[in-house]
């Protein structure tokens, strides 16, 4: 699989075109794209529904998993993941930033010093390295990677079922992808908790797509299937212990496309797809 150009290179691949070629800044940068880019009309075309392979929280490093870290990215795209998924939640100053929670346990996992404050200010966690050598990322550094890697997908699970806290992750979803790039908002799939929240969501980005991830609800098979025929949800994400084969009978009957997480054996993944699974999200399979 062909290897991603790292943003650093960016500058030394302009001056090299400018002092050899003579070109001007706009045609170094579409040369750019046209030669790290050769699939990205492809995958523009095909959508994230040709990714059967969701990278959870940036995909696993090293053997670590969780990190949601630029590295994590880095080596995941890298390996060919085109569909990333993170965990984006609030610091006490109100800046987005990628990471499950702020419970003690995942510092620890982390390896990383727990702070005084419970929640900790968005200067603090830009400091905290990850296993000592991971850097983590706010959303304004994922708008622009996504910027300049126009071939990304990605999959926000921001957790949160508070209405005031939905709005403003959304908000400041929608002012920084403004300010960076409007067009990822059509490569960034949100992932949807419950019937309220989609309604939240869609009066502040109205989303190309959405994914109905129901690890929040207790809604029975049916209640949850006319729900997304109502809006046209045509994505769910859930625990493969909630696909069992009637419910995969009735998602398949309705032509919505089921991914599971989050998965890391094989035999699993097999299992999965020959039951009717389209894709999962992983730390550590490989893309296919």
């Amino acid at each position: 699989m062909r290897k991603g150009v790292a943003l650093h290179s960016i500058p030394t691949i302009r001056r090299i075109f400018e002092k050899v070629l003579g070109l001007s800044l706009k045609a170094v940068m579409l040369l750019y794209f046209i030669v790290s880019m050769p699939s990205l009309a492809n995958a523009q075309e095909a959508g994230f529904l040709s990714k059967p392979m969701i990278a959870h929280a940036m995909g696993g490093i090293n053997g670590h998993h969780n990190t949601n870290s630029y590295e994590a990215w880095q080596v995941n795209y890298n390996k060919g993941f085109r569909f990333f998924e993170a965990d984006l939640i609030l610091t006490s100053d109100d800046n987005l930033v990628a990471r499950h929670d702020w419970a003690p346990y995942l510092y620890e996992k982390l390896e990383q010093p727990i702070p005084q404050e419970s929640i900790p200010s968005h200067q603090t966690f830009m400091s905290m390295k990850i296993h000592d050598q991971y850097s983590p990322l706010d959303f304004r550094c994922i708008a622009q990677i996504m910027k300049h890697y126009p071939d990304m997908y990605l999959d926000i699970d921001t957790k949160e079922l508070d209405p005031v806290a939905i709005k403003k992750q959304y908000s400041m979803i929608k002012q920084i992808a403004e300010e960076v790039e409007p067009e990822i908002l059509d490569r960034i799939i949100p992932e949807i908790y419950t019937p309220y929240m989609y309604d939240m969501v869609m009066d502040i980005i109205p989303f190309q797509h959405v994914i109905y991830s129901i690890y929040m609800i207790n809604d029975d098979d049916d209640t949850i299937i006319r729900f997304m025929n109502q809006h046209q949800i045509r994505v769910l994400a859930t625990d493969p212990a909630r696909l069992t084969g009637d419910f995969l009978n009735k998602l398949k009957e309705n032509n919505i496309t089921v991914y599971a997480f989050t998965v890391n054996s094989q035999s699993d993944f097999a299992s999965l797809k020959a039951a009717g699974v389209h894709g999962v999200y992983t730390d550590f399979l490989p893309p296919c």
